[in-house]
């Protein structure tokens, strides 16, 4: 009589077990709105349309989850402040200036990404130079 086959009951409780599910987040619901106001942007710089994939709602997607507290009104500001510095190239697919578009938070940027800046306003700092210049010549002060 032969001996009945034993079975190995760890491998048989893992091959019933189905394949773990995916955990799918809640939809930020700004999500469309940013869309729509990536869509205006758009429209104001460019003749040719917008190519949006997956890649672009991926960074975005990024860009609202490591920014919760961001609306829609400072993110439009974001990119009217884009669209007002030099050297930006328009055209470029959101997927590549997403993940840097809060670097326009404070203003537009000049030509060497740094934030353009009006004239000071309210008192100037002076070096003890420029200040013994200005006794010595007798030039008014501000």
């Amino acid at each position: 009589m032969e001996a009945p086959i034993q079975e190995d009951k760890k491998l048989k409780s893992k091959e019933l077990k189905p394949a773990p599910r995916k955990k799918h987040s809640e939809a930020d619901s700004r999500f469309q709105a940013f869309v729509a106001a990536i869509h205006s942007y758009w429209k104001n710089q460019n003749t040719i349309l917008l190519t949006w994939n997956d890649s672009e709602g991926k960074n975005l997607k990024e860009l609202l989850a490591a920014n919760p507290a961001l609306t829609v009104e400072q993110f439009a500001e974001c990119l009217a402040n884009r669209a007002a510095s030099e050297g930006v190239v328009h055209s470029e697919r959101p997927r590549t200036w997403l993940c840097t578009v809060l670097k326009y938070a404070n203003g537009p940027l000049d030509r060497y990404g740094r934030q353009k800046t009006a004239k000071p306003k309210g008192d100037v700092p002076m070096s003890a130079s420029e200040i013994a210049r200005r006794q010595q010549t007798g030039e008014k002060w501000r």
